[in-house]
């Protein structure tokens, strides 16, 4: 995530806080409206964060089984 802010957000803030919102109305509802008009390449950027976030989410949610 934090290559993605610095090298295709360009550190830029309030960017990041419309990604968070698209990663999330991807993971809640298996898709964003914000994507429609995107690049193939964005979506799949996408998908891999949502992947990756995925991940550590599943991780914590095992980890928080041991608490």
């Amino acid at each position: 995530m934090v290559q993605f802010y610095d090298n295709d957000l360009d550190g830029d803030s309030s960017a990041l806080l419309e990604a968070s919102q698209v990663l999330a109305e991807l993971l809640i509802y298996g898709m964003s409206s914000s994507l429609t008009n995107e690049t193939p390449q964005t979506k799949a950027q996408f998908r891999n964060l949502l992947d990756a976030y995925r991940s550590l989410l599943a991780q914590s949610v095992g980890h928080a089984d041991h608490l």
